[in-house]
């Protein structure tokens, strides 16, 4: 069920790393959305900052998921 730790920690990182992926893709978009829904109340703006949030969040969702793979694809090149 669970992976054992391996003995290279830049492994067990890299593990840690992937799990972690796709809760940045789905989290950052609902942050995104409740602080814009949290805005639009305090200024009386609805709808607008909820979805101009929402996509900020999905754009900084998806920049770190490609940080995220640029740097295990420069950790694969290195190894070799």
């Amino acid at each position: 069920m669970f992976m054992e730790k391996p003995e290279d920690d830049s492994d067990y990182t890299r593990y840690l790393s992937l799990i972690g992926s796709p809760l940045l893709l789905i989290i950052a978009p609902i942050c995104g959305y409740f602080m814009g829904y949290w805005l639009d109340k305090y200024f009386n703006t609805a709808p607008y900052l909820s979805y101009i949030f929402l996509i900020l969040g999905i754009v900084a969702g998806i920049r770190e998921f490609l940080k995220l793979i640029k740097e295990f694809g420069n950790n694969d090149q290195s190894k070799h």
